[in-house]
């Protein structure tokens, strides 16, 4: 009986290490997220480390006297980028309607604050041959464009210092939406493939537990036209109430893929109506374009982006130039190195580096901040 016992329990422990090998093998195989509990339960993430040389073109006592610590004077520092951690699932109801749902968390991993969590894209919602319908909070249709139509996202080459950004507050209209309702939907059609987004919140920029009793509206819109390797789209945000005023903001992009290269052109123009009568800090256009080469584990980047002068603020203008080269270790796993410059006008401040990358380098008018980064990127 004990011999039966112990051939029992042997196949036992020999199941449980098969079944323990399965769901390590599938945690460490997928780059897209780790099958928990099938596609209902899924973990992701990304860690994103950079060490970085800043210059904020300024003399040592200027930089030494600046409060926020954004005038750098050939610094090397360490970030940790955009780093994140979510959840993610879709449970079948019935053969017509699905449950979607994701929790999504931006992680500082070269801080101790209470600033080392922050949610990003996290919602609930139903999906169907409608499209889906998702709550809660998400990038906003035009800040959409520039996240998929442009390169070097969350390093110090990010968009954001130039697409979105205000020449003297930097990066201000790359947002999500709190407690929105977001419907989207992708149609096949003879030419080629037509998905759009609509979204709406009665309090996209009140993030608090009290009922809305003011207007703070925002509503987006988005429509791609897609075929092979072709796309353009266009996007639209609109906010009564952000920024001491109102505020309409457009985006067009395309982007086309010939063999190992890729090209993408964005434009924007935004329209910023201050309350009290006259044009924003925001009230200008801007553009920027990109190109990408693919050659087996290598990826090179080339990226420039624009800022037109404001109305009534001559040579208020900035040009952002940057080139990257990046290469893929193994799946998920990629290093880079980056170099980035931003030429202000004489009356322009725009920042030479902001938004995703985490650690930001402001300048004086008419400064020349420069930037160099050697980074290391793990996706799961």
């Amino acid at each position: 009986m004990s011999l039966l016992n112990s051939v029992r329990e042997a196949g036992a422990r020999r199941v449980f290490v098969q079944f323990c090998l399965i769901n390590i093998c599938t945690f460490v195989g997928s780059a897209n997220g780790a099958e928990i509990v099938g596609k209902q339960l899924e973990i992701y993430g990304t860690i994103h480390g950079s060490i970085d040389y800043m210059d904020s073109d300024v003399p040592d006592s200027v930089a030494d006297a600046e409060s926020e610590d954004k005038l750098l004077v050939g610094d090397f520092g360490i970030s940790s980028n955009t780093s994140k951690l979510g959840i993610k699932g879709v449970h079948d109801l019935n053969d017509e309607i699905r449950l979607l749902y994701q929790a999504e968390q931006f992680v500082d991993l070269d801080n101790n604050s209470d600033k080392t969590f922050s949610t990003r894209n996290t919602y609930l919602g139903v999906g169907g041959h409608f499209g889906e319908v998702l709550i809660g909070r998400y990038d906003t249709p035009f800040k959409l464009v520039s996240s998929r139509y442009s390169v070097l996202s969350d390093t110090l080459g990010d968009r954001r210092a130039i697409l979105g950004a205000s020449s003297t507050k930097g990066n201000k209209l790359n947002l999500r939406a709190e407690k929105m309702i977001l419907w989207r939907n992708k149609t096949a059609l003879a030419s080629g493939t037509f998905d759009w987004i609509i979204q709406y919140s009665a309090k996209a920029n009140k993030n608090s537990s009290a009922a809305a009793n003011d207007d703070r509206t925002m509503w987006g819109a988005w429509g791609q036209w897609s075929r092979d390797s072709f796309s353009v789209v266009m996007a639209h945000d609109s906010w009564s109430s952000i920024y001491d005023g109102e505020i309409d903001a457009t985006r067009i992009a395309t982007k086309n893929t010939f063999g190992k290269l890729t090209a993408a052109v964005i434009f924007e123009t935004i329209q910023h109506d201050l309350d009290a009568g006259g044009q924003g800090m925001l009230d200008r256009n801007a553009w920027g374009a990109n190109l990408t080469y693919a050659h087996d584990s290598w990826k090179y980047y080339t990226q420039i982006l624009s800022a037109s002068s404001y109305a009534n603020v001559p040579d208020s203008g900035a040009l952002m130039f940057s080139i990257a080269a990046e290469k893929t270790l193994a799946k998920g796993l990629t290093t880079y190195v980056i170099y980035s410059q931003t030429d202000n006008d004489a009356n322009a401040t725009y920042q030479g580096v902001d938004g995703g990358h985490g650690d930001e380098l402001a300048t004086l008018p008419g400064g020349t901040p420069k930037a160099f980064s050697v980074g290391l990127k793990y996706a799961f």
